[in-house]
């Protein structure tokens, strides 16, 4: 896990999808981690006992093929729980992807409950400090 926590830090990527236009209040965690190494991300898999990988390909034939491998929102939440202790670079944006899968994870389970309006504005509040952190060109917190 700590070999996979360093591929976390260095090539990893968490994000977090909130709305889309059939389902406006569906929320989805996402942790990718792109390589062109596929030894490397069946390696990635096999640790984490989930996931799934994909091939993109560029339009420029100069580039190589990248393998995509991704987990979401429960699979993710897990896999970055074991490995946020040692994380560095990306120890924040787990910390706050956790908090986010917590807080949904809190609704009442088997219905179709609402979120409250205090809910819905923490769940925005985690959604937009994560963009933060993963805007181009961020300085790192000092």
């Amino acid at each position: 896990w700590a070999w996979l926590a360093g591929i976390i830090d260095g090539e990893g990527y968490i994000y977090l999808r909130v709305g889309f236009r059939t389902a406006p209040s569906v929320c989805v965690l996402s942790l990718t981690i792109g390589m062109t190494d596929s030894k490397t991300i069946q390696e990635i898999r096999r640790i984490a006992h989930a996931g799934t990988i994909t091939t993109r390909t560029s339009r420029n034939p100069k580039h190589k093929r990248v393998l995509l491998w991704r987990v979401k929102n429960r699979e993710a939440a897990t896999v970055l729980r074991t490995c946020c202790p040692m994380l560095v670079t990306k120890k924040e944006h787990a910390d706050l992807a956790i908090q986010f899968m917590d807080l949904v994870a809190h609704r009442s389970r088997g219905t179709n409950s609402l979120l409250s309006r205090h809910q819905l504005d923490q769940r925005q509040a985690l959604v937009v400090a994560l963009q933060i952190l993963n805007k181009r060109g961020a300085s790192p917190p000092t």
